[in-house]
């Protein structure tokens, strides 16, 4: 989500803090903020009021790219065999 990473960024707040006004982790805010998790619909909730932005906002943007497959050493990509 990283209309999250943005809007806590306008903010200036930390991801600690934030996680402290809503009530999760840093590392929660950073998983959310990575994409590697969603927060819940009350979790949008908190954070659209902690941040003062519109909960649409924080669902707005598409979600950040997947990471590229892990490389072999030598560069190739490991092959599935079957």
């Amino acid at each position: 989500m990283n209309c999250l990473r943005n809007a806590r960024g306008k903010s200036g707040m930390s991801q600690k803090s934030l996680g402290d006004a809503v009530g999760v982790s840093d590392r929660t805010i950073a998983r959310w903020e990575n994409g590697i998790t969603c927060p819940r619909e009350d979790d949008i909730g908190r954070l659209a009021q902690v941040l003062n932005v519109d909960p649409k906002t924080l669902l707005s943007n598409p979600p950040l790219p997947r990471r590229r497959s892990k490389q072999r050493r030598g560069g190739q990509k490991q092959e599935a065999t079957g």
